[in-house]
């Protein structure tokens, strides 16, 4: 993806800077501030603060009269709530583990993510509850180690040469998302935000290149039919795509978020976690079902690779049956590795 960026005719990419600012040229809508050239801003950790402007210059964009004092896109921002501690290996033949789990498995309250790479080379990363005292632990090699060992369908990914002697951490990674138009307005025009400037979650679930490319191919479709010589029909479009083809996706993700961390923090008291939420015991179901019966493995699949998000797969009421009736019985599957205190010992000893 990079690579096409970079041999792709009009754009140009900038590595290891951050936007402070855009150069405003003069405004096509009374009183809305415009870039004086058409930003398709994809940085993460750029705040867009192009509304920070002397007061009697910072207006909202007006429908065909003055607005009230300019203010930021609609933002809502938290901590993701997770924390990752992870190492990488190679190995010495160039080839990788076997896969015997998804690339995401959880063993009650700590997720194990398995990631390749080329070249023979991968990542086993381990996710906690960030506020999860007991399992900061894991940033010391040698129980990072152990705990890792004590989980049956991830333990061989460690057996490679590891790269490093240290444990990698990951905190403080957080859920944002943005809305540049409020209450049906633009706070600016002649700017486009894509994929990680727009929002981004917790990335344990590898959704976010997918979301950003199909948010990019959205900005395509859109510039197919609204014409950038109107900034503010432009913008509006605009937020109505992102509306229609990323937003569900961010919920999604975002909702299995939140009752994963949930869920940790019962399993933590020792408690079942029994929300009142059919999307929650549908994500359950189908994956007890998913090696069951093929329909509901491409449904899983489907979902994984960001084709269609579970809502849409839940809209089909035969598969949901399937599911339900298939996976159902997930409760009573047999535990997934240690409990939390035989791995709570293996990180202390």
């Amino acid at each position: 993806m990079a690579a096409v960026a970079d041999a792709t005719a009009g754009v140009t990419v900038r590595r290891g800077s951050s936007v402070v600012a855009l150069r405003t040229g003069p405004s096509t809508v009374p009183g809305c501030p415009t870039p004086s050239e058409w930003s398709h801003n994809r940085a993460r950790r750029s705040p867009p603060t192009w509304w920070s402007r002397p007061p009697d210059a910072a207006r909202r964009c007006p429908h065909g009269s003055t607005g009230p004092a300019a203010s930021p896109p609609h933002s809502i921002e938290d901590d993701s709530g997770f924390a990752y501690y992870g190492r990488h290996f190679r190995s010495a033949d160039g080839e990788l583990p076997p896969l015997l789990g998804g690339l995401l498995v959880h063993y009650g309250s700590v997720g194990a993510l398995t990631l390749p790479g080329d070249n023979g080379t991968w990542s086993v990363v381990l996710v906690v509850r960030a506020k999860d005292a007991p399992m900061r632990r894991l940033k010391e090699t040698a129980r990072w180690t152990a705990a890792v060992r004590a989980l049956p369908i991830t333990a061989h990914w460690v057996d490679g040469e590891p790269l490093g002697d240290e444990v990698a951490t990951m905190t403080s990674i957080e859920d944002r998302i943005r809305r540049f138009v409020v209450e049906g307005t633009p706070v600016v025009t002649g700017v486009a935000p894509v994929g990680d400037s727009w929002a981004c979650t917790n990335p344990s679930l590898g959704r976010g290149a997918s979301i950003g490319l199909i948010h990019a191919l959205a900005l395509r479709e859109v510039l197919r039919t609204a014409s950038l010589d109107e900034p503010l029909d432009f913008a509006l479009a605009w937020d109505a795509a992102t509306q229609s083809s990323v937003v569900p996706w961010y919920e999604a993700t975002n909702q299995f978020d939140r009752h994963r961390l949930a869920e940790v923090a019962a399993e933590i008291q020792g408690e079942p976690y029994e929300p009142d939420d059919p999307g929650w015991e549908f994500s359950q179901a189908i994956n007890a079902a998913v090696t069951r019966d093929p329909d509901v493995l491409r449904a899983f699949l489907k979902i994984a690779g960001v084709i269609n998000t579970p809502q849409e797969v839940l809209a089909d009421g035969v598969l949901a049956d399937k599911v339900l009736s298939l996976g159902g019985g997930w409760r009573d599957e047999p535990r997934l590795g240690p409990t939390r205190t035989e791995l709570f010992e293996t990180i202390a000893g």
